[in-house]
């Protein structure tokens, strides 16, 4: 099974879409599996990016795999000026990091670096939420993205231990309607964390996203 839009989801991951087009996007990836299995698949790309720096990295000549020429040849469509300037960031962007496993190294290897970060999402409703997990000293990092909060919704993140630990984040005001962005930490190691919280003002758990 594919999908013509499986070629956006790299770009929405790394906000490299137009407004328009993230919204559009993040619609699309609530009904379709191929989209949203791939957004889990590369739900890791930004913490990984961010974690690398530039001793991390030496020259070393790409071999990439078949199934790796296949997406890239699959991607090689034609996109309007607007889009092909956000594309070309990408690809900067994911020159930076190899994929473990068969990805393109676009010439640098990684020579160490953190364990793959973990996705989480979840859903209540009208409410999407979308969490990348990363280790970041003896805890862990949180980028969440949620969809569906009213405007002036007062919430914070519960992260719960596979040993029934909870553990709160500072609290958030939403400022406007539509898809949000936050991001923090947690003294909890990704191993550790059994699932994530969205809770409300009200105390009320807004939606879960486990494990």
């Amino acid at each position: 099974m594919s999908c013509p839009r499986e070629v956006d989801v790299g770009a929405y991951l790394l906000d490299a879409l137009e407004p328009d087009e993230r919204m559009g996007m993040a619609a699309h990836l609530r009904g379709c599996p191929v989209c949203s299995g791939a957004l889990g698949e590369l739900g890791g790309l930004p913490p990984l990016l961010a974690a690398v720096r530039p001793g991390d990295v030496h020259a070393e000549a790409p071999v990439p795999s078949e199934v790796s020429f296949q997406r890239l040849r699959r991607s090689a469509v034609p996109l309007r000026p607007a889009r092909l300037r956000h594309r070309r960031l990408l690809a900067g962007a994911v020159a930076a990091v190899v994929v473990v496993g068969g990805g393109i190294g676009a010439g640098v290897v990684l020579t160490s670096g953190p364990a793959e970060p973990a996705t989480m999402q979840g859903s209540a409703g009208e409410l999407h939420a979308w969490a990348t997990v990363a280790a970041e000293g003896n805890g862990s990092s949180i980028s969440l993205t949620t969809e569906g909060l009213p405007r002036g919704t007062t919430c914070w993140l519960v992260a719960v231990g596979r040993d029934g630990e909870r553990h709160r984040t500072r609290s958030w005001t939403t400022g406007r309607e539509g898809e949000l962005s936050w991001t923090g930490t947690i003294a909890l190691a990704p191993e550790q964390l059994a699932r994530l919280e969205l809770v409300g003002g009200d105390g009320r758990t807004l939606v879960t996203l486990p494990g």
